[in-house]
Parts: C-alpha cells; sequence; structure tokens
C-alpha cells in the first residue's frame, strides 16, 4: 500500500516537473511565446513584450488595442480594450469605452457591474483584494473579490492607512475619518488631515536636516588619483566626507595605463578591489596590485551591478560576478536581469528579442544558436 502511495504521489508531481518555462520573444517585428526547448508556443503576432503571469495568462497589443490570452495561445478577452491590469490570480481589470471594471483571470469574464474611471490603489489583505478607485470625482474602496463598492457614498478624498490595509483614511468636506474597509464602520471622526494637506505657520516648521551626499561615515573605501601621464596611485582610506582626502591607510602605485578607474570595492568579493584601465585604447580590469582580472581587449566594460557588460567592436558580452563568461560580445543589447525568471532581457545582432538563460547563457529565441 505504501509503494502504491508513493507511485500516486510521483504520478502526481511528474507534470509540474515535466513543465518548462515560457519566455516571449520577437522576430524583430512581433512577439510571440516559446519555452525553454525553443519550441513556438505562440507565432509572433503581438506588438509588444509580454509576461505568462503566474505561468497562467499574458496581457497582450495588438494594433493599439489590450486583449488577455491563456499559455496556450487561447483568445480569453479579444484586443480591443483600451487597457488590461492584472491583479491576483484570479482578479483583472479592463478599461473599455472610457470605464474599467472587474474581470476574471480564468475566463476573461466580467464579474462585476460596478463601473469606474481610475485604478488609484489596491491591496491585498488575507483573503480580499481592495480597490481605491474614483467615479465622477469621487472616491470608492471597491471589494474585488465581492465586486460591490465598500461605500455606497463617494467621498472627496480617500486613501489606504499606511501599513493598514483593512483601514481608510477618507474627507468628506473638511473632515477627515478613519473607516474599517471590512464593514464600512466608521473608527475615528475628526482626525488631524494628512501632513501633505496641513498648512502651518513659517514659524512653527523645523526643517530636520538633510543627509549630506558627500557624508560617508568614515568606512573604507578605495580612491583613484594621477599623479603624471601614464601614473597613478591607489588609496585605501577611511575618509568621513568624499570629498575630504583622509590618511592612506595602504597605498600602491601603477603606471603605463592612459586611464584608471574604479570599478568596485566591496569586501565580500574576490577580489574586493577592482579597478578598469586603459591600454593602447581598449579597456580591462585589474586588481590595485595589478594583477588581471580581464585582459585590455574591450572597448568598455560596464559594472551592472549583478553583472558585468563587456563591449567589442559594437557588441554586448555578460560576465557575473564570479568571472563566469555567459555570453562573449556577440549580443546587440543586453537590457537587463529579470531575476523571477532567472534570466537575462538580450537584443540580437539582427534585432530578434528574447531572454538569455542567467546560469549558462542558453538563448529562449527560436531559431537562435547559442
Amino acid at each position: 500500500m505504501r509503494g502504491l502511495l508513493f507511485l500516486l504521489f510521483i504520478l502526481a508531481i511528474l507534470p509540474a516537473f515535466a513543465q518548462t518555462r515560457k519566455f516571449p520573444y520577437s522576430d524583430g517585428k512581433k512577439w510571440g511565446l516559446t519555452n525553454e526547448n525553443k519550441e513556438i508556443l505562440i507565432a509572433p503576432q503581438y506588438d509588444t513584450a509580454f509576461w505568462m503571469f503566474i505561468d497562467k495568462v499574458a496581457v497582450v497589443r495588438k494594433a493599439g488595442w489590450y486583449g488577455l490570452i491563456a499559455a496556450d495561445g487561447t483568445e480569453l478577452i479579444p484586443c480591443r480594450n483600451q487597457a488590461i491590469k492584472l491583479l491576483s490570480r484570479e482578479i483583472g481589470i479592463v478599461k473599455e469605452a472610457g470605464k474599467y471594471h472587474l474581470i476574471s483571470i480564468s475566463n476573461g469574464q466580467q464579474i462585476s457591474p460596478v463601473l469606474f474611471d481610475s485604478l488609484h490603489d489596491y491591496r491585498h489583505h488575507t483573503d480580499s483584494l481592495l480597490l481605491l478607485v474614483t467615479q465622477n470625482r469621487k472616491w470608492y474602496f471597491l471589494n474585488g473579490k465581492g465586486g460591490f463598492l465598500i461605500n455606497d457614498k463617494g467621498y472627496d478624498d480617500a486613501r489606504f492607512m499606511p501599513e493598514k490595509s483593512n483601514r481608510g483614511l477618507v474627507r468628506s468636506g473638511k473632515r477627515y475619518s478613519v473607516i474599517d474597509l471590512r464593514n464600512h464602520a466608521m473608527e475615528v471622526q475628526d482626525v488631524m488631515p494628512p501632513a501633505s494637506q496641513q498648512t502651518q505657520a513659517s514659524t512653527q516648521v523645523v526643517t530636520a536636516p538633510r543627509p549630506d551626499d558627500d557624508y560617508v561615515g568614515g568606512t573604507m573605501d578605495l580612491y583613484v588619483h594621477k599623479t603624471g601621464d601614464y601614473h597613478w596611485q591607489i588609496t585605501y582610506e577611511k575618509r568621513t566626507y568624499k570629498s575630504v582626502p583622509a590618511k592612506a591607510l595602504t597605498t600602491v602605485e601603477l603606471d603605463g595605463y592612459s586611464s584608471v578607474e574604479r570599478f568596485y570595492y566591496d569586501e565580500i568579493n574576490d577580489p574586493a578591489s577592482v579597478l578598469k584601465v586603459t591600454a593602447s585604447g581598449k579597456t580591462g580590469l585589474i586588481t590595485p596590485e595589478g594583477n588581471k582580472v580581464l585582459p585590455c581587449i574591450y572597448d568598455d566594460i560596464r559594472n551592472e551591478g549583478g553583472f558585468y557588460i563587456t563591449i567589442k567592436d559594437g557588441k554586448e558580452g555578460l560576465i557575473k560576478p564570479d568571472w563566469r563568461v555567459i555570453s562573449l560580445p556577440v549580443l546587440k543589447h543586453i537590457f537587463g536581469a529579470n531575476y523571477e525568471a532567472e534570466a537575462y532581457f538580450i537584443e540580437m545582432p539582427d534585432g530578434k528579442k528574447g531572454f538569455m538563460n542567467m546560469h549558462n547563457g542558453k538563448i529562449y529565441i527560436p531559431g537562435v544558436q547559442d
């Protein structure tokens, strides 16, 4: 019996493991959908990139109009709407003929007769979804799952209370009140207006000192000084202010480079300090001690925080902080990282766009060789 239960468990989880992640891609003109095996799930036909929300649906645009499709390409809502926004796994809003209404994500059907002009904010609270909307210049709280207005009479202004998603601060005329959004019960009347609405005499206003952008607090950092043609001095200093030099704790002399810039200093990295240098018109990376990290063969190198971009002959490559080369400089452009998808958004030299695996450089664009 135990063996049978184990077999049933394995059979139940196999489909989840068998599923592959899905990625939008462009043939240079239109956008479609592929997977990790580069199979064409949806042929390019949409105007802009899109993402499969919770791997179920995606908001797409065609000829300037928005629609909703399922992961297999099934059209849930035709592309004839002014806007669509997904708010949760189950609920979204659609703008049609100048008005918004709630829809079910599973089938695209309207789930409430309530229409509104604008969505200003929304909050997830326990098992509910609360929306702050306006209709005819009046403010309402809308229960997203129930599809009903929490306050039948509109307010002159409203907002969610900070860090209290089930409380609302509302204004009627000049009176402010706090209401419980679970039952619209008035909790506190005649409360003080928000700070942005208060008028204070200039003699009563006390302005807190603003942090000085130059203040660095006496932390250790790396500084570069030019001491002559092709001569540089690298120092480690504990400055209180960035613009005010301190006594160098360590000094390193460098020769032979036409330019030297700090690339990064971070004690958790290995190496902890890296300089961007130029020799004979080409750029590379070295440690302050002169050890080569990347040879001077590039036109430029950019530090994007979580990864580094190498540029050569107008093409871009990508290197991880542990110095693994994910891509040589063969890409037209690297737009950025999508850490949820564990992939980089890239453009190929021929104009095709899509995603590249963050760990091994595999490109998820049909017809493109890795």
